[in-house]
C-alpha cells in the first residue's frame, strides 16, 4: 500500500461535483470511480489493482485495510461516486446501513440494472445522481428491505425507473423518472412515501402501485404518460393502483395522459385508475 500525497488527491479526488475530500479514502480510475468515506486523511492507491478500500481502526488505534471490487458494496458505511460510470454490471448493495452518494455523477451503459439493493437489508440511502439506459430497472430494491431512502435521483430510459418489491417503510423524494416503460412501481410494498416526484413521457405508467398498502404520494406529477407509445392495444395510466388498500394520493397531478394509437375496445387511458376487486379505502 502506497501513500500518495496532496497532488494525487487534487487530481483524482474532486469527483463529479467537486469539493474538499480531506478525510477520504480515494480510490478510482476509469474502472473504479468510487470512494469510501473514512476518518483518515490522505489518498491511498493499491499496487495490485483498482478496488474500493475501507480503512479500519481498532480500539488501540491500529489501522488495517480491506479491499473489494467497487461493483459490490458489502460493508456498512458512507460511499460516494468519484466519477461517471459506464457499466456492464450493476452496482450491488449487499449490506445494511449504507449511504451511496452519487455525487452528481451519471451511471450508464449496458447493464440490466443500474443499482441493485439485495433482499433483507435495512437503512439504505441512495441520492444525488443520474442513471441512464438501464435495460431493466434503474434502481431495484428487493424483498424484505426496510427503511429505504431514495433522494434527488434522475432515471432516464429504463424498463422501470425505480422498482421496489415487498419493501416496508421508505421515502422516495425529488426524483425524476423519464421515458421508461414505467416510472416507478411499488409491488407489495407498505408505508412508502413518494414526495415531489415527477414521472414524464413514460410509455405505460408514471406511478404504479401493485398490491401495496398504506403508501402516500404527495405533490407528485405524471406528465405526458403514453407519449411516443405506438401500441394498438394496452393500457396507459398516469397513476394506477391495482388491489391494495389505504393508499393516499394528495396534491398529485396527471396531465396529458395519452394513447393516440390505441384502438382496442378494452384499452384504458386514465390519469388516475383504481383497479382490482381488492382495491379499497384510498384517498385521492
Amino acid at each position: 500500500m502506497k501513500l500518495h500525497g496532496f497532488f494525487i488527491l487534487m487530481i483524482l479526488g474532486f469527483g463529479c461535483m467537486g469539493g474538499d475530500l480531506s478525510g477520504f479514502i480515494v480510490l478510482h480510475d476509469a474502472f473504479d470511480p468510487i470512494e469510501k468515506m473514512s476518518s483518515s486523511v490522505g489518498s491511498f492507491l493499491p499496487d495490485d489493482g483498482w478496488y474500493l478500500t475501507q480503512l479500519y481502526n481498532d480500539d488501540l488505534g491500529a489501522s488495517s485495510f480491506r479491499s473489494y471490487p467497487f461493483t459490490t458494496i458489502n460493508s456498512a458505511g458512507f460511499y460516494r461516486l468519484a466519477d461517471n460510470i459506464v457499466q456492464t454490471s450493476p452496482i450491488t448493495i449487499s449490506a445494511s446501513n449504507v449511504t451511496l452518494d452519487m455525487n452528481g455523477c451519471v451511471i450508464s451503459g449496458s447493464s440490466s440494472n443500474g443499482i441493485v439493493v439485495t433482499s433483507g437489508l435495512n437503512n439504505i440511502t441512495i441520492k444525488n445522481g443520474t442513471i441512464l439506459n438501464a435495460t431493466s430497472d434503474g434502481i431495484q430494491v428487493n424483498g424484505g428491505c426496510a427503511d429505504i431512502m431514495l433522494d434527488t435521483i434522475i432515471v432516464n430510459s429504463a424498463a422501470r425507473g425505480i422498482f421496489m418489491s415487498n419493501v416496508t417503510n421508505g421515502i422516495v423524494r425529488n426524483c425524476d423518472l423519464i421515458s421508461s416503460n414505467t416510472g416507478i412501481e411499488l409491488n407489495r410494498c407498505h408505508s412508502i412515501i413518494l414526495e415531489n416526484c415527477v414521472a414524464q413521457t413514460n410509455k405505460y405508467a408514471g406511478f404504479s402501485l401493485v398490491v401495496s398498502t398504506t403508501c402516500t404520494l404527495l405533490d407528485c406529477q405524471a406528465m405526458s404518460t403514453g407519449q411516443g407509445n405506438t401500441d394498438l392495444f394496452g393500457n396507459i395510466y398516469g397513476f394506477v393502483n391495482s388491489t391494495g388498500y389505504g393508499n393516499i394520493f394528495e396534491r398529485c397531478i396527471a396531465n396529458s395522459t395519452q394513447g393516440l394509437t390505441l384502438t382496442g375496445s378494452s384499452s384504458i387511458i386514465a390519469g388516475f385508475a383504481l383497479l382490482g376487486t381488492g382495491t379499497q379505502c384510498h384517498k385521492i
